[in-house]
Order: structure tokens, then C-alpha cells, then sequence
């Protein structure tokens, strides 16, 4: 069985996520709330929710479903070298957090229960 890949991105009409590299697209388009509790609705719905390193680093997202009722996702983070820390918010909340990485990533692991590695090749 094929898996089914939605993509959830917010755009500008020129096709801009931020206004500039590290700054948050949260502090440039806030969402009203409406359009949050759609969002989460769907992220309720999907087995996986995934952000790359440089999102996880500069939004500091939980990645969890907060205003709607639902089931939270498997969170999985891309990352050729793990250069944050345990401290953000996606390792704050119960759940499973699969961090996809290559053999480059050294001595550096999260030492959380609910933390998987998932190591490939360079």
C-alpha cells in the first residue's frame, strides 16, 4: 500500500514563506484561529507530521494537535546533523518523535524515551 503525502505549507502571494532567513513565518502571517483549528483538525487525521531542522529550530513548534480534538501524529524530523537539543517543544509533549539522519550524526543523540533514530546512509 502506497502512503497517502499531503503537504501544508503557508504562502504568500509571491510565493514567500518568511521575509528573511531565521525569521518565523508565525510572526510574519499569524493565523486566525479558525484557520488553526482546521489546520490541527487535519494533523489529527494524518499518522505523521513533518518539519525539517531549520523549522524545528526557528518555530520552536510542538507539532501536536491543541485546538481540536484528536489523536497526535508521529512527529518525524529530517535532519542530516542533530544540532538542537531536547529542550524544544516538540520533545515536551507524550508522544513518538522519529529523527530520520544520516551516520555523519556523530555522538549527538536526545535521550528521551519517546525518541526514535532512524539512521541511513550518507
Amino acid at each position: 500500500m502506497k502512503p497517502m503525502v499531503s503537504i501544508i505549507s503557508g504562502v504568500t502571494i509571491d510565493g514567500k514563506i518568511s521575509i528573511g532567513r531565521g525569521v518565523s513565518s508565525k510572526d510574519v502571517m499569524p493565523l486566525p484561529l479558525s484557520v488553526r483549528k482546521f489546520l490541527h483538525n487535519l494533523r489529527s487525521r494524518f499518522d505523521g507530521i513533518m518539519v525539517g531542522c531549520n523549522t524545528l529550530r526557528i518555530d520552536n513548534p510542538y507539532l501536536t494537535v491543541e485546538y481540536t480534538e484528536g489523536r497526535n501524529s508521529i512527529r518525524v524530523i529530517p535532519c542530516n546533523k542533530v544540532n538542537f537539543d531536547e529542550s524544544l517543544n516538540v520533545f515536551s509533549k507524550p508522544g513518538k518523535v522519529m529523527i530520520v539522519t544520516t551516520d555523519r550524526i556523530g555522538s549527538k543523540h536526545i535521550k528521551k524515551d519517546s525518541v526514535e533514530f532512524i539512521i541511513l546512509g550518507r
